[in-house]
């Protein structure tokens, strides 16, 4: 089967494009049209295994193309402020706009979502890196038409939008909690409450400004954990996030947070101990030390490394470095940093030796960062580490973000936890683990040893499927998890131990264990 020849032309054009169901749900996993186009047998493969009811474009740097989603009588009104004209008229009569990607990421938000964007530009989505939009066919409010692919270019990006996207300013996840000395002592002198509100409040402001809940939600028990509140305490506090975050997920699809997301949540974070800011320090010969070096896949501590080690502002820290240009020596790099500008070294090289490390963090440092410390070519070399593996890990975190997206999926379909068992203990431990799984259905354990989540692998492979919206491709799940931290685990184990147990009743599962991060 032919796909319809205004999805043969997307193809022509360069755009990556995917196959949706009627309910804007893709039709399988498109984690791979994010990063590169389908060619035309793969998208006339697509038509013939779904005959879907409408195509979308995979907006952001794929496919050099980012869309202004209007609709309702409010997004028309803003649609007709701007004055542009529509390259398509969608099925509920709203239209979207396209622009040329300006080569930086641009998120992608749902006004409902994201509050402070939506509150700024009423009737406005932003389908950036990330997202897509429907560009023909048709969903259950009727008939998409597409009047012209031309995309404007990014010189004519509304200011408004601009404006909207700055609010709040960009900021690592780990912003909630960045100073947790400082936090902690606010603790001490808070008696009615106040600090918890005020660190809901920052984890309602990452999701207004595009943070997904789960990440959010997570960054907060953290922030409590760090803050000294019992887990117990943690648990009571997370109503008020429950009821303020909005229904609706990223894709602005309608998706409860629930009080089992949170449980779960707050049990992961609690069973790692609290974040201790680094800091640098000075031996008896007067020598500057630095903090210890996160580990490879830390990306937030990373961050935080480097803020403290250069001595930046921490109401403006390190969120995410990237290497651009040629691959070597001859590549530049930027430091991107929160609500301000990017410090860039051009090129690489700059960072590995001191002085012409401190002339690159002189020329772009705030008034209100620090003096540039007094490094040594070691120094260089643990900052040059530091940066690489930042970079770097930027691929992993989208994996096991992923990854995560369908822990919460499964979550939120799950009833209960099941606690006091253990994966870690005898075989019969291991034994009325699976057994548990096995009866209860639809339970997960949390294991009393290690806090981490136990899910079985087919449970989980079900809500992987649900969240992307069909069948996955062979290793796939398993990969994410991987990337997540996750470990796969075959669980076996007898009702009795010792001798008397090689012949007692014996069950196996395969279980995904791991924490949410």
């Amino acid at each position: 089967m032919t796909a319809p020849e205004e999805v043969l032309a997307a193809v022509q054009r360069g755009w990556s494009i995917v196959a949706v169901k009627a309910d804007k749900r893709s039709c399988g996993p498109w984690k791979a049209a994010q990063e590169r186009a389908a060619t035309v047998e793969q998208v006339n493969d697509a038509q013939a295994a779904h005959n879907p009811p409408a195509w979308a474009v995979v907006t952001g740097k794929v496919s050099n193309l980012i869309v202004l989603d209007f609709d309702g009588e409010d997004g028309m009104a803003q649609l007709a402020e701007f004055g542009f004209e529509p390259n398509v008229i969608t099925g509920s009569g709203g239209a979207h706009v396209y622009f040329e990607h300006p080569g930086r990421r641009v998120p992608t938000l749902n006004g409902k979502a994201a509050k402070t964007f939506g509150q700024k530009l009423a009737g406005v989505d932003l389908k950036g890196d990330g997202g897509y939009a429907i560009f023909c066919g048709r969903n259950g409010s009727g008939p998409y038409e597409l009047r012209s692919a031309g995309a404007l270019p990014w010189a004519e990006w509304p200011k408004a939008v601009e404006a909207a996207l700055q609010s709040p300013p960009p900021s690592a996840t780990r912003s909630i909690h960045v100073g947790a000395e400082r936090t902690r002592a606010r603790r001490a002198r808070d008696s009615d409450g106040s600090l918890v509100a005020e660190l809901v409040q920052d984890a309602l402001r990452l999701v207004e400004g595009g943070e997904g809940r789960n990440n959010a939600g997570f960054e907060l028990a953290r922030a409590l954990r760090d803050a000294g509140l019992p887990q117990a305490d943690a648990l009571q506090a997370g109503s008020a996030y429950i009821a303020a975050v909005p229904p609706t997920n990223q894709h602005g699809l309608e998706e409860p947070y629930t009080q089992g997301v949170w449980r779960a949540t707050v049990r992961s974070a609690y069973s790692r101990p609290a974040w201790v800011t680094p800091t640098i320090t000075v031996n008896t010969k007067g020598d500057i030390v630095l903090p210890p070096v996160p580990a490879v896949d830390d990306a937030a501590g990373q961050c935080a490394w480097l803020t403290a080690v250069l001595a930046l502002d921490p109401a403006h820290p390190v969120t995410r470095a990237e290497r651009q240009g040629s691959a070597g020596p001859d590549a530049h790099l930027e430091l991107f940093r929160a609500g301000t500008h990017s410090i860039r070294f051009e090129p690489v090289g700059r960072v590995a030796t001191p002085l012409r490390l401190a002339e690159a963090l002189e020329a772009w440092m705030l008034p209100s960062d620090g003096a540039v410390p007094g490094f040594k070519l070691g120094h260089c070399r643990q900052i040059a580490q530091v940066v690489r593996m930042l970079c770097g890990v930027q691929e992993r975190v989208t994996a096991a973000a992923e990854a995560m997206a369908v822990v919460g999926t499964y979550l939120q379909m799950s009833r209960a936890a099941i606690e006091g068992l253990t994966t870690y203990g005898s075989t019969v431990d291991r034994f009325q683990v699976v057994c548990a799984l096995a009866e209860l259905g639809e339970f997960y354990v949390v294991d009393a040893s290690t806090g981490e989540l136990v899910i079985r692998y087919s449970d989980l492979a079900t809500a992987a499927r649900l969240h992307f919206g069909g069948s996955l491709p062979h290793g796939w799940l398993a990969g994410r998890m991987a990337a997540a931290g996750w470990s796969r685990v075959s669980l076996e184990g007898r009702q009795e131990a010792g001798k008397r147990g090689r012949h007692s009743a014996h069950q196996r599962c395969v279980v995904f264990r791991g924490h949410l991060s």
